[in-house]
């Protein structure tokens, strides 16, 4: 039996995501029941329950999955592991801090001084400069390297990087990410709406082993940029989760965005893999189940099918024995005509065609 559990302190910055193990595998792994409980308000979170605004989901295995921490999530949370049976508690206290993340520097710059102009037709040449207001149009760049991880059989994480525009009049004001399933063609995406902070999204409420397309866009109140490149996942079958712990390592620092013109790369989807195999494991298992079931019934049916055979026979040897006694009883007591000639027909006066002629 191995018992997964957080560490004992997590520090993250505003806007990162986090996931933090809970729970048992092995053989009496059932006997446990997982549950989180916030150490300074006494609250009791049990899976499939969210908190943190939903920013906090336990999943059906006792993970808790935290996406956009913000300073005020800063909590110390108990992972708690109970078996009933045989009295058994364990408890793991982790200390959740969210820090604001360091502020940039720009060093200032030095305007060289130019020579006096001594013509007196002087023209203008420098650009109007207009304020940072209202944004002027839709976003002219979409969020990088989208990638999605299959988190359980009706969750998914959508993970990016922030769109680089070119002006700020074009600034992103939030990221839309959209989910659809791939063979409803007929009805539109759902869209969930995201602060520019966010760098992930877990998607909930989906269907079990169901493929999914996913996209995404930045905007503005002028309008949505290009869309990105679509993504196809297919969630885990129902009952199936995280088997294991994922890494819980936390950088220090955010990554640096690569230099505008770095071209998009879809990359493939965690999990896919796992849930190829689950899906011919299933087929095969659901053709063996077929099978087995056809040989029971005809097996089934030539029992019954000897049975009432069985009595058949025997209420026709019951039915011959008691006609065969019957006319032997006859026989005896002269009743019964073994004659193969009728019996002469007698006419009214008493005798019989044949004494007539």
């Amino acid at each position: 039996m191995n018992y997964h559990l957080p560490n004992s302190s997590y520090t993250v910055l505003v806007g990162d995501d986090l996931v933090m193990p809970c729970g048992v595998s092995g053989a009496m792994a059932a006997n446990f029941g997982v549950f989180w409980q916030d150490k300074d308000t006494s609250a009791q979170y049990i899976p499939t329950e969210s908190f943190f605004e939903s920013r906090a989901n336990v999943l059906a295995n006792g993970t808790l999955v935290l996406t956009d921490l913000q300073v005020n999530d800063t909590s110390v949370l108990i992972c708690v592991l109970v078996n009933p049976l045989v009295g058994t508690t364990i408890e793991r206290t982790s200390t959740l801090n969210v820090d604001e993340p360091p502020p940039t520097t720009v060093p200032p710059t030095t305007v060289p001084t130019s020579p006096p102009i001594t013509s007196t037709a002087y023209a203008s040449t420098i650009p109007a400069v207009t304020a940072v207001g209202r944004p002027q149009g839709p976003p002219d760049a979409s969020p990088r390297n989208v990638t999605v991880d299959v988190i359980d059989d009706t969750h998914i994480r959508v993970n990016w990087k922030e769109a680089l525009v070119s002006r700020i009049q074009y600034r992103v004001t939030a990221y839309g990410v959209l989910v659809r399933e791939l063979y409803d063609i007929r009805s539109l995406p759902r869209r969930y709406q995201v602060a520019t902070t966010g760098r992930s999204f877990l998607v909930p409420d989906l269907k079990p082993s169901t493929k999914y397309v996913v996209f995404m866009v930045a905007g503005n109140p002028e309008g949505d940029s290009r869309k990105t490149d679509e993504v196809i996942v297919k969630t885990f079958e129902k009952g199936y989760g995280l088997t294991t712990p994922p890494s819980t390592a936390v950088p220090s620092t955010r990554p640096v965005p690569p230099t505008p013109g770095t071209p998009v790369a879809t990359t493939a989807v965690k999990g896919g893999a796992q849930a190829g195999k689950q899906e011919i494991f299933g087929l095969s298992l659901t053709v063996f189940g077929v099978i087995v079931g056809v040989v029971v019934m005809l097996l089934v049916a030539l029992v019954v099918a000897g049975v009432l055979y069985r009595k058949k026979s025997k209420k026709l040897n019951a039915e011959r024995s008691r006609v065969v006694g019957s006319q032997v009883d006859m026989i005896r007591e002269g009743r019964y005509n073994v004659s193969p000639w009728p019996t002469p027909h007698k006419s009214p006066a008493g005798a019989s065609m044949m004494d007539m002629n």
